[in-house]
């Protein structure tokens, strides 16, 4: 479940009871803001947070990746963490200084 916006009682969050209280043990991996969001473009916010196209297949990729491990392990890590948004800052920070030399 990805939201575009704080994670902790959201949308999955409501998805993950509705699922519980109708006896479901589906996995719902949630996605989202857990603090105050960058400020700038929202093309390059969702970048940040995986919540674009390539970002989603990411986390897609990492929550199939985790439904054979433990229930009580397969959540404890974020599907994206600050080692993926520095990467991605770091891209256009580099992206940034290409057009300023342009």
């Amino acid at each position: 479940m990805v939201e575009d916006h704080l994670v902790d009682c959201g949308i999955g969050t409501m998805v993950q009871q509705a699922l519980w209280e109708a006896g479901s043990s589906t996995p719902v991996f949630k996605h989202g803001l857990t603090d105050f969001a960058i400020i700038g473009p929202p093309s390059h916010m969702y970048r940040y947070y995986a919540m674009d196209a390539g970002g989603v297949e990411t986390l897609i990729v990492r929550a199939a990746e985790r439904l054979n491990q433990p229930a009580h392990t397969r959540f404890r890590q974020p599907l994206w963490g600050d080692a993926d948004m520095a990467r991605v800052l770091d891209g256009q920070k580099k992206l940034d200084r290409e057009k300023l030399r342009a």
